[in-house]
């Protein structure tokens, strides 16, 4: 359990500096976009195990 969740907090690290570059450096969001569904659906794989 702990192990799942040091993923998701890696995870949403990851989506935070994509989410602060795309911010400090008003690059065009479209660049990103599939980086962060892929974060996005990595996070939601992991979130389900935690359904009880």
């Amino acid at each position: 359990m702990n192990e799942e969740l040091m993923k998701a907090q890696l995870k949403l690290v990851e989506l935070n500096e994509l989410l602060m570059l795309i911010k400090s450096a008003e690059l065009d969001h479209s660049y990103f976009i599939g980086d962060i569904q892929k974060l996005n659906y990595d996070l939601d794989i992991i979130l389900e195990r935690f359904k009880p």
